[in-house]
């Protein structure tokens, strides 16, 4: 089995600072109408400032534009850099995002990445862990900086994960028929709770107002989604699916 050794963190600290220009196939090459729809589709994003063109050219944006999550299909290393340390568990800790322009209908980004930190963390569910920080830059193809991302990762040795933690006897959820019929009346009534154009108001709001019930599950598209970035990540540091 794998292990974090200290030569092969040796030769992953020598990687920090080091800006790289992906150049993998990405998902998506370009932020078409169709891309965007399909995106948007897929996250269980029904603003209409994705897909209705009349109602985009009202917005400030005064057309089109992408969901800001869609800077993920441009390239699979928008997770950040999670190579090295061979054969040891990579999984997508989380993400900072700074945003500077929109992506418009036919823009092309391209996807840069500097690994920027690797920290050694010690804790109840993998014993030692490797904390990967990088930083990715999203520019289009006019130059213009869009996002500045600062993702990270945790590499874990396989089979350690959960040893000795409370979550590891978690079971699956488990739908009734009575509970999927629930879940499909949901949906169906959601696009009457779009407010689309009308603004909600801060005098409007009090604190403990409920802003409506989201139903994302229990297996759309939006799972699927994420399912393909665990994977994916996997892909990354080379060390397959487990």
């Amino acid at each position: 089995m794998a292990t974090i050794t200290d030569e092969a963190l040796d030769q992953l600290r020598a990687k920090v600072g080091k800006p790289r220009l992906t150049r993998e196939e990405p998902t998506l090459e370009e932020a078409s109408k169709d891309a965007i729809r399909q995106w948007a589709r897929a996250i269980g994003d029904r603003d209409p400032r994705w897909t209705d063109e009349d109602y985009a050219s009202q917005t400030p944006a005064g057309g089109i534009i992408a969901p800001p999550s869609m800077i993920y299909g441009f390239s699979l290393q928008a997770i950040g850099d999670r190579s090295g340390l061979p054969g040891v568990h990579s999984f997508f800790g989380g993400a900072e995002h700074e945003w500077y322009l929109p992506i418009r209908r036919n823009d092309r980004i391209d996807v840069s990445v500097k690994l920027l930190d690797v920290a050694i963390r010690h804790g109840e569910f993998a014993g030692r862990s490797v904390k990967q920080t990088s930083e990715v830059l999203f520019t289009n193809q006019n130059g213009e900086l869009v996002a500045k991302s600062m993702p990270w990762g945790i590499r874990t040795e396989r089979g350690m994960g959960s040893k000795g933690s409370k979550h590891k006897d978690l079971s699956p959820a488990e739908y009734t028929n009575d509970d999927i019929e629930r879940i499909a009346q949901l949906y169906a009534e959601e696009p009457s709770k779009i407010r689309g154009s009308v603004p909600r108001y801060w005098d409007d709001v009090a604190v403990g107002d409920s802003l409506g019930e989201l139903i994302r599950g229990p297996w759309t598209a939006t799972k699927v989604a994420s399912s393909r970035v665990v994977y994916e990540s996997d892909l990354i540091s080379g060390t397959g699916v487990s």
